[in-house]
């Protein structure tokens, strides 16, 4: 009796390990070289298995050849049947929980969702593209040859990169965070369209300095056709001023003029401003128009950016 008392423990105490096994967390190392914390992966996604050189092109086209690129990094494609709310919930919990800090909260650049995390000199860039459709899926397939997605998924990207780590051949212009002291071209232009949302500069500010934005060519317009075009100032119209519900990122600045955002703080830019940066953080731009209201939105504005620390 006591010998099958014995056998029952062991078994149940084996089982039991393999259900805390088969229970156990994904994470992603931090790159080769680097120390710190495992990044946690998104629970209840397949990974995407994808050749190096078209990882490669997918990363330098989604991080559009900034900084990130030019640090010892580490990665991992997935997918998920779940929706993009619910994945940026998770990694609102995984994270933190996780000891992993945000530096820049959730943005939507062109069709996906964004969010900067870091720990000591390691840097996370989570992106989730929701809902894709066919002919998404079909140019992912054909661009970057990433297979096996499935119609409404939600994709989701996990880079982490090392900032005291440079690759040998890299000579990085700017350090992505605020602990570091940057070296700055003495300006920098970007452009941004008017149908698309917030959208990148392609580089960090510093708490604290002082920023000069002016547009140096282009125009655009919140309703083709109808609305005259212009080149940042917008128009007549400011939604805060009429209606306490407005679907404008900054009610009381004109409608389809130039605005940016370098962290929480969103500020009015027209055709031209200079600010001293509330928080650090990268600095984006977008036109002064609700995301339900960009399908109609044509133009866009080359904006010089310069920077005094």
């Amino acid at each position: 009796m006591n010998k099958q008392r014995l056998l029952l423990v062991f078994l149940f105490m084996f089982l039991s390990s393999l259900a805390c096994l088969g229970q156990s967390k994904q994470s992603l190392e931090p790159p080769s070289g680097s120390s710190g914390r495992n990044v946690p992966l998104y629970p209840n996604s397949h990974k995407i298995t994808i050749k190096d050189s078209d990882l490669q092109f997918f990363l330098s086209n989604i991080l559009i050849g900034g900084p990130e690129l030019q640090y010892n990094s580490n990665s991992n494609l997935a997918w998920t049947e779940d929706i993009g709310t619910k994945v940026q919930k998770q990694f609102d919990k995984l994270l933190p929980d996780a000891d992993w800090r945000l530096k820049e909260d959730w943005h939507t650049y062109n069709n996906y969702e964004t969010s900067l995390w870091g720990y000591g000199d390691l840097q996370l860039l989570i992106a989730y593209f929701d809902n894709l459709n066919s002919e998404q899926i079909n140019d992912l397939e054909r661009k970057y040859g990433i297979f096996g997605l499935q119609s409404g998924c939600t994709m989701i990207l996990t880079y982490v990169w090392d900032i005291s780590n440079p690759l040998p051949s890299a000579t990085p212009t700017i350090t992505p965070i605020p602990s570091l002291t940057p070296t700055f071209s003495p300006y920098t232009e970007a452009v941004i369209f008017a149908n698309q949302g917030w959208q990148s500069a392609g580089i960090f500010i510093e708490q604290g300095a002082t920023v000069t934005i002016k547009v140096i060519s282009g125009q655009w317009t919140g309703t083709l056709g109808k609305s005259p075009f212009n080149t940042g100032e917008g128009g007549k119209y400011i939604c805060g001023k009429v209606m306490s519900h407005c679907i404008e990122p900054l009610p009381d600045f004109p409608s389809d003029g130039l605005i940016g955002q370098i962290g929480s703080p969103i500020f009015g830019i027209g055709n031209g401003t200079d600010i001293v940066a509330q928080q650090a953080g990268t600095l984006f731009m977008r036109m002064n128009d609700g995301d339900p209201g960009l399908f109609d939105n044509d133009g866009s504005l080359t904006v010089k950016i310069t920077i005094e620390k």
